[in-house]
């Protein structure tokens, strides 16, 4: 919320989108909704859906922040956002998702790397590991609209992935649905 704020973008929670096309299990809808939101010329998307959306989101992005946050904090943020109003996760979903952060490691974090490094080998990646380090980076002046290397207006874009924090959080594999 507050690097949105900081760059006045759209948080573009794919956990939220993926919501609409979760009963019909449409991969196809969801990465065409993907698309569409990440067309824009400013957008901070939050969540990972590697398999599903990275091809699509990572080539347009000037910059990658991963929160990197420690496994027990996933964890604890994974329960807390059950009681949260206003939010895509459902207790029925906590098995699925404390799997995924408990597996993020050895199945997640490499796939991830290697999509970013075929798909946007030259943009920053920036890991934010701690609220002190989250709250130095917002405050930095490294939080600015910065041009594309063509020279456009197009905005600072943060692929936030915040993929230990259960936030966006998706076990994906080959040929599976994003949940």
């Amino acid at each position: 919320m507050r690097l949105g704020q900081s760059l006045n973008a759209p948080i573009l929670s794919l956990d939220a989108l993926w919501q609409e096309f979760a009963a019909d299990d449409d991969v196809d809808g969801f990465r065409n909704r993907v698309w569409r939101a990440h067309q824009a010329d400013r957008w901070i998307s939050d969540g990972t859906f590697a398999h599903a959306t990275l091809d699509l989101r990572l080539p347009r992005a000037t910059r990658i922040i991963w929160l990197d946050r420690a496994k027990i904090v996933c964890t604890a943020r994974s329960l807390l956002r059950l009681f949260e109003q206003q939010t895509e996760h459902r207790l029925r979903d906590l098995p699925t998702v404390l799997a995924f952060n408990h597996s993020f490691e050895r199945k997640t974090r490499p796939c991830i790397e290697a999509m970013r490094l075929a798909l946007a080998p030259n943009v920053p990646v920036i890991r934010l590991t701690t609220d002190a380090e989250i709250a130095r980076y917002l405050g930095s002046t490294e939080v600015t609209l910065t041009p594309t290397s063509c020279g456009s207006a197009k905005s600072e874009i943060a692929s936030a992935l915040e993929s230990l924090l259960g936030v966006g959080a998706s076990p994906l594999a080959a040929g599976a649905s994003p949940r």
